[in-house]
């Protein structure tokens, strides 16, 4: 089942913007699919070890929980906010102040947050996806094309892994049919690697309409 916090980042007037923009529905369910907290933990469980943890709906500033290892997700309210990275030294990777995707945009801080983690923990992930982030307006499509690989790759990892998350895809499409959200699809049947496959390659080509829409 879908985690019902389906964590989104914290700006009304972009998700706002982003779900009446005609490509919403081939982009909101993997800023859905990478907010869940059993998706997270199965991609840190899979890559990461075992002394990382997440923390949810944390209001307090980073610096006074005194945490390390961490996803943070900062927020405001109960369905609003932003995924951070607190790594074992304390810095905070926070990819609005890294510059990695515009200030304020309901975008995919979720995935920024995870490459940050597994950069530190699985040297693959490093070199394939975390290094190839790069601050600056003119970088923000690469950066979203960097995160259409990294779950591209992930898609491909594993076949149990691949399976259940189509799965999730499927349970995060009925959820938003049955509460008039963006969808893929009224017919969730419809859903399998192929199409998860033209959405991703989707977003990848649309890179830099998405990174404009803040």
């Amino acid at each position: 089942m879908i985690n019902k916090m389906n964590l989104q980042e914290d700006n009304t007037n972009s998700i706002i913007s982003l779900n009446r923009n005609e490509i919403s529905k081939n982009v909101q369910w993997l800023i859905s699919l990478g907010g869940t907290i059993e998706m997270i933990e199965k991609i840190i469980e899979i890559f990461s070890t075992p002394n990382q943890t997440i923390l949810i709906n944390t209001h307090k500033s980073p610096e006074l929980l005194n945490l390390k290892s961490t996803m943070l997700y900062i927020s405001n309210n109960n369905d609003s906010g932003h995924w951070i990275y607190y790594n074992s030294n304390g810095t905070i990777y926070n990819s609005y102040d890294l510059d990695h995707q515009p200030y304020g945009s309901a975008q995919f801080c979720q995935t920024y947050a995870m490459l940050y983690m597994l950069g530190e923990n699985s040297p693959i992930i490093k070199r394939k996806f975390t290094n190839k982030l790069k601050s600056g307006s003119s970088n923000y499509a690469n950066n979203i094309k960097v995160v259409v690989k990294f779950w591209r790759y992930i898609f491909r990892y594993d076949k149990l892994l691949r399976q259940w998350m189509i799965s999730e895809v499927k349970s995060i499409n009925n959820y938003d049919v049955i509460n008039n959200y963006s969808f893929i699809t009224r017919n969730s049947i419809e859903i399998n690697l192929k199409l998860i496959k033209k959405l991703l390659t989707y977003i990848y080509n649309t890179s830099e309409h998405i990174a404009n829409l803040c």
